[in-house]
């Protein structure tokens, strides 16, 4: 009688353990800066600092991006075709694709236009990776950080006769 109740409960222990292996969190073990996060305008709210360019850090651009949750407005520092930082605002949205992911658009303030590229987004807790949506492969690496330097923001915002 005994061996049966042992041969019952490995039968019942191979029936349930495949079950187990399937989670619906993945990603459990991973530390919380490896584990990707859900990406909503609330998640992605705050002070980014581009890190890398397509993998490279050897050249990197001056880039900040502020995302304000509120109105899904954008403000951005960037010195990647002048000597100065260029200030610009604008909003964008986010949608996600069944296929691709969470999409991330932007658009200019002052009919400017859109961003040159939509991105997939993938979200960490203190990184946010940027792939273009175009197929070239770009990917843009942000780092969250509290606050855009002063002396980026004094020279993006200050007069250009000034400087």
């Amino acid at each position: 009688m005994e061996m049966k109740s042992i041969l019952k409960f490995l039968l019942l222990s191979l029936l349930v353990l495949p079950f187990q292996a399937c989670s619906d969190d993945d990603n459990a073990g991973l530390p919380g800066d490896l584990k990707p996060m859900e990406v909503t305008p609330n998640n992605i709210s705050g002070t980014w600092k581009l890190q890398s360019w397509s993998g490279s850090e050897e050249y990197v651009p001056v880039v900040y991006v502020e995302l304000i949750r509120k109105d899904r407005k954008f403000n951005m520092y960037q010195c990647i075709n002048s000597m100065y930082p260029e200030f610009i605002t604008g909003v964008y949205s986010l949608e996600n694709d069944y296929y691709k992911g969470d999409i991330l658009k932007g658009k200019y303030d002052y009919d400017s236009g859109s961003w040159n590229n939509d991105y997939v987004v993938t979200l960490y807790k203190n990184r946010m990776v940027w792939v273009t949506d175009n197929g070239s492969g770009e990917v843009q690496e942000f780092v969250r950080v509290n606050e855009v330097p002063a002396d980026i923001k004094d020279a993006a915002l200050s007069p250009v006769e000034a400087r």
